[in-house]
């Protein structure tokens, strides 16, 4: 009678690990050591089902691990959608796409507001010959509704990034104007120079 009809133990142990690492949900694949059946528990891959937006990284599900840093990117203008995708051309992150704000439109890779753009007024090929200004959309020789001329555009001080609280004052990157004043957007705390979540970061 031959010897060694069944397979040392070690080796079925090594196939029911193995087996198990197809089945979970963590995908894990193992590197199997030719000698006796051993199995190397250091993993060579991981992934998980959400497409390893936070595989083995600590992570909430649905955050990005972009720098070792646990980012939303649905909503993040550095990380948008993708580790290292930037929103350029005055464009916000929303649902993980870089998108114009409310109410502009692009015109030239730039997002602007056609009701007070004096380049683009009302449309991206209008523009309005100086000394006239933009206003609701129309080149017009003032400034209407209490709405203040910066740089040929008729503009709300009390709100705009780009001109806050006077023509040429500009908010710094992921702050907003509110009462022609420069700050971070309910929600979010100073950090250095950056308006960050300090409940995700």
């Amino acid at each position: 009678m031959r010897d060694n009809v069944f397979p040392p133990v070690s080796r079925i142990l090594a196939c029911v690990v193995a087996i198990a690492a197809c089945n979970s949900t963590e995908r894990t694949r193992y590197v199997i050591d030719g000698v006796d059946g051993a199995v190397d528990r250091t993993a060579i891959m991981t992934g998980d089902d959400d497409g390893g937006t936070n595989s083995g990284r600590g992570c909430a599900m649905g955050l990005l691990a972009c720098g070792g840093q646990c980012i939303d990117g649905k909503s993040d203008p550095a990380n948008c959608g993708a580790c290292g995708t930037v929103c350029g051309g005055n464009t916000v992150c929303s649902q993980g796409a870089c998108v114009c704000p409310s109410g502009q439109i692009m015109c030239d890779a730039t997002c602007i507001d056609p009701l007070k753009d004096s380049v683009h007024c009302g449309a991206c090929t209008t523009a309005c010959a100086s000394p006239k200004v933009c206003s609701q959309g129309s080149c017009n020789d003032s400034c209407s509704g209490g709405l203040t001329a910066c740089a040929g555009a008729c503009t709300d001080v009390a709100t705009d990034e780009r001109n806050c609280g006077a023509c040429g004052r500009t908010c710094a990157a992921g702050e907003i104007c509110a009462d022609g004043k420069c700050g971070c957007a309910d929600g979010l705390d100073k950090c250095g120079s950056a308006c960050v979540d300090l409940s995700n970061d």
